[in-house]
């Protein structure tokens, strides 16, 4: 066969994958967006969070896919890891050895995973390949587009900040990124170990090292005649490259870690190791559990911002958004903004718009569960702000001039005219029982600052 064949297939794959990735993000559509729910990161935190079947399913058949063929997801489905191969080539990253920093490596996962275990997903704010990549892509089209609502935003800083360290970590060190900081990349890489199908070096190689300066990740040892497939993304640049056919992706490779195993004994050390490895996990976060349940409490803490519909409890969102930004890109209104630390749960801002009475967008793409699934009907009666009015800034009051915006704006009717002032106008109030806290009217409001504002609640209710 075709040594080419094997990379080319890869990169055709690539390729599609990125663009409908691209195309789901940006499409407006919630059924295309919804397409982009198998990305690994949001499924752990939807696993952790709300237990969904679904996500379970999905995770196993991954992590049963990659022990069969290895990291394939990395270099073929992940957007961040097709970004990087990208710049790579465009930018000519540096032929340097890549570091297998195992230290960096499982103490990012142990973070990050055991402040999922205590309800705070802020490692895959930070680590995670989809969300960070939807930021970017975010951050680009509306420099792109010059979209003011979210160019003035943090968008600009989640996004590009992560795009300029991306760029240097891989001119200089290529894939350093999905071996030594990437959690997903971690558990795959746990898998692909003692997978099924495995790369190796079989006695035809005469240790040209051309594998060694093509491969991304660092994995390969020509002179000792190992390929370390837990860093291994299946990118099959070795194999087209090698003029010896040196290189096997098969059943039982040569070389590796285990090259003195059988496949059999292999697969029961990824087994006894496997096992182990979850036992110590579960024993270490039972240890810890009262720290890091403390730590994530404080990590947490959201005053007074108005959250997006379907966040519900305050602090379950904040531990459970990753900061994807797709609610971000996909609101019609352009009212979801990232946090103003860039990294974080991301609000809603009634400066130039309220939330769209007819729209449930954001609940709907929510890839990690932050944000629970509401239908229409529900969304129009949940509550998820107090409209707060300031009567001394009301040109109403203030200015004796007629004025009824806000009430013309509410599609709950909830504020109505009490009192008068002297001229016989009069004066409005917010009937809390019939606002849902849509902002529509802190939307309209002609008054600088505005004499009526959304304050958030802790708790959405119907």
């Amino acid at each position: 066969m075709n040594r080419q064949l094997f990379r080319q297939g890869r990169i055709f794959f690539a390729g599609f994958f990125f663009f409908l990735t691209l195309i789901c993000m940006l499409s407006g559509s919630e059924r295309m967006a919804r397409m982009m729910f198998y990305q690994p990161g949001p499924l752990f935190v939807k696993m952790a969070f709300t237990f969904a079947i679904s996500s379970i399913l999905l995770i196993l058949g991954l992590l049963g896919t990659t022990f069969l063929f290895g990291r394939y997801f990395c270099a073929a489905v992940c957007p961040l890891g097709i970004l990087q191969d990208v710049i790579g080539s465009v930018g000519k990253s540096r032929k340097a050895r890549v570091p297998n920093i195992k230290m960096l490596r499982y103490g990012v996962a142990m973070f990050t995973f055991l402040l999922l275990w205590g309800g705070w997903a802020v490692g895959f704010q930070f680590f995670d390949p989809f969300s960070r990549f939807v930021g970017i892509t975010s951050a680009a089209l509306a420099i792109f587009l010059r979209e003011p609502a979210l160019a003035a935003s943090a968008l600009l800083f989640s996004g590009l900040l992560p795009l300029i360290l991306l760029v240097v970590l891989v001119l200089w060190k290529k894939r350093i990124y999905c071996t030594a900081l990437c959690p997903v990349g971690t558990v795959l890489g746990l898998c692909a170990k003692y997978g099924f199908f495995r790369m190796g070096i079989n006695d035809a190689c005469d240790e040209c090292r051309l594998c060694e300066y093509n491969c991304p990740t660092g994995c390969i040892d020509s002179q000792a005649r190992k390929i370390d497939n837990e860093l291994c993304v299946r990118c099959m640049n070795c194999i087209s490259c090698c003029p010896r056919n040196a290189l096997t992706f098969s059943r039982q490779p040569a070389g590796g870690f285990e090259a003195n195993l059988s496949f059999s004994a292999a697969r029961r050390a990824f087994l006894v190791r496997g096992i182990s490895f979850s036992a110590g996990a579960l024993l270490t976060g039972h240890v810890l559990g009262s720290p890091i349940r403390a730590l994530a409490r404080f990590g947490k803490r959201l005053d007074g911002v108005v959250l997006p519909p379907g966040a519900i409890d305050t602090e379950r969102f904040a531990g459970a958004c990753t900061s994807c930004q797709l609610c971000v890109v996909n609101c019609p209104q352009k009212i979801i903004k990232p946090s103003a630390y860039a990294f974080g749960p991301v609000h809603l801002d009634y400066t130039h718009a309220g939330c769209q009475y007819d729209c449930v967008r954001c609940a709907s793409v929510c890839p990690s569960g932050a944000l629970q699934y509401l239908t229409l009907e529900d969304k129009q009666w949940l509550r998820i702000g107090e409209a707060i009015f300031d009567a001394p800034k009301c040109r109403i009051v203030k200015d004796e001039t007629a004025c009824d915006l806000c009430a013309r704006a509410c599609p709950k009717g909830a504020i109505i005219f009490f009192n008068e002032t002297s001229s016989g106008l009069g004066i409005p109030e917010v009937a809390v029982f019939h606002c849902i806290g849509c902002g529509a009217c802190q939307a309209v409001c002609p008054q600088s600052p505005k004499a009526i504002y959304v304050e958030g609640i802790e708790q959405e209710m119907m």
